[in-house]
């Protein structure tokens, strides 16, 4: 499915895709999500792996001003999980909450991204088999704990751009 110019509205989860044994892949561009609009968890991927389930997120644009803050914009989580997120901006006017959380064998493209006052800008938790990643001209400014956390010690894959705060990595990068 192809979704274009969204603008979100007040949720616990905005998008929840679940793969199970038939390809499922959901495309969004222009996403627009900002304004008073509360939300826990933005996008979210799962897959038990006996499918795929792919997300593409081109030109997201989010900004929050406020007191109410996602815990996360992003989770990816199972071995048949996937998100390609390309040319997208995110700002928090408060460190709080992760942009990108990856977890259990899940692949994550990242590409022309400006993340920017979260307390994890991108988050590879050691939960499960190791995920992958690719993070490439891209800009994380988290104001928080870590730009970039890699937690997952099997993890994968590749980051260029700018890092301004601390990070750690445990992983193959």
């Amino acid at each position: 499915s192809i979704f274009n110019d969204i603008q979100f509205g007040t949720a616990d989860t905005l998008v929840s895709i679940k793969g199970t044994t038939y390809p499922t892949i959901a495309i969004f561009r222009n996403p627009t999500i900002g304004g008073s609009n509360t939300f826990d968890v933005g996008f979210k991927v799962e897959d038990d792996g006996a499918g795929f389930t792919q997300l593409t997120v081109d030109s997201l644009l989010y900004q929050r001003v406020g007191a109410t803050y996602p815990s996360k914009m992003f989770s990816v989580t199972g071995a048949g999980s996937e998100l390609n997120l390309f040319n997208s901006g995110a700002r928090n006017d408060t460190a709080s909450g992760t942009f990108l959380e990856v977890q259990d064998g899940a692949n994550i493209r990242a590409s022309g991204c400006l993340i920017s006052g979260f307390d994890k800008a991108v988050h590879v938790k050691n939960i499960g088999v190791a995920p992958t990643i690719s993070f490439g001209t891209s800009q994380a400014d988290s104001s928080g704990t870590y730009d970039i956390f890699i937690e997952h010690p099997g993890a994968t894959g590749s980051i260029t751009g700018s890092i301004i705060s601390a990070s750690q990595f445990s992983g193959s990068f």
